[in-house]
């Protein structure tokens, strides 16, 4: 390849079946985090009340990603792969921030009070790392001048 010629990077992105999987997994996540109430008394207590005050934050991030995988799984051009990929990273920053924030458990009831700690500590964690994501998403979408459509010129030496 010359100087003169630019080499086009595109978005890796992953295949059908991989996108349709993600999709189905997201689904059952949609439902089994709905049917709270009837899984709730086997947690002996671990999983609170306030569960339904993070269940919205829960269903909007798994729903995300259950529609936008479903669309991946019938059409993957790039620019759409980088737009969901943001939507991705942001749903999960609110869907972890609401879940840090309200922390719908208590680990004390099964004598591992020092796991409420831990937990929160991995969801802050997680937080931060999903706004990481973000930033990542948002210059692959945006930076250098690629735009939605993910053709970036590399650079010429």
């Amino acid at each position: 390849m010359t100087a003169a010629t630019p080499r086009i990077s595109k978005a890796k992105t992953g295949g059908t079946g991989e996108y349709a999987t993600a999709a189905i997994v997201n689904l059952v996540i949609l439902m089994v985090i709905n049917l709270w109430v009837v899984w709730r008394p086997w947690t002996r207590g671990v999983v609170t009340g306030d569960w339904v005050r993070v269940l919205w934050a829960a269903n909007l991030s798994a729903g995300v990603q259950a529609g936008g995988s479903l669309l991946l799984a019938f059409t993957s051009p790039s620019w759409l792969v980088k737009v969901l990929d943001l939507a991705f990273a942001l749903v999960t920053v609110l869907s972890a921030a609401i879940f840090f924030a309200v922390f719908p458990f208590d680990f004390s009831r099964i004598d591992a009070a020092w796991f409420n700690t831990a937990a929160r500590l991995l969801l802050l964690l997680g937080v931060i790392g999903a706004g990481f994501a973000v930033v990542l998403s948002a210059v692959r979408l945006f930076g250098r001048g690629g735009g939605p459509r993910g053709a970036v010129p590399a650079p010429t030496a």
